[in-house]
């Protein structure tokens, strides 16, 4: 008999006491023994297998994860790219219209200066006739050609 000191000394525990005591037979027993340690064995499997199970879930996660973030980094970068080549072609499509309008703008002002210059010849020429006109003391008569003949 052992007797254990602390809140419960002067009892015996049931795990010291004797099988036979408690009305169990040593075959009882001896299956109680077996049947815990298959137990704890389907335990120890079971955890094993919940590990490995969450270890290839934990694994495959950081696989899309880095999958994912690699498409990504590649659509970010062609969107640079294809912002960069966007800026390049306005950048030249700018240059071509301003290159036009400064044409047109200069298209503009030789034909200002041709009408400025007929203009010009035009009242040079008026006042020619009207030099002759009063040199010669006529009238400045209208011509009518569809009533001439």
């Amino acid at each position: 008999m052992v007797l254990s000191t602390g809140p419960f000394s002067g009892t015996r525990s049931r795990f010291n006491q004797n099988p036979s005591a408690l009305g169990i037979t040593t075959g009882e027993a001896l299956a109680r023994v077996n049947r815990e340690e298959i137990n704890s064995y389907i335990q120890a499997w079971e955890e094993k297998q919940r590990a490995n199970t969450n270890n290839r879930f934990e694994r495959a996660i950081a696989k899309v994860s880095a999958w994912e973030n690699g498409k990504k980094a590649a659509s970010e970068a062609k969107m640079r790219q294809s912002i960069q080549e966007l800026e390049r072609k306005k950048a030249i499509i700018t240059e071509k219209m301003k290159n036009e309008m400064a044409e047109v703008h200069r298209l503009a002002q030789q034909k200002v200066a041709k009408a400025n210059a007929k203009r010009q010849g035009e009242l040079v020429r008026i006042n020619e006739k009207a030099i002759t006109f009063r040199s010669q003391g006529l009238r400045p008569t209208k011509r009518l050609l569809c009533f001439e003949g």
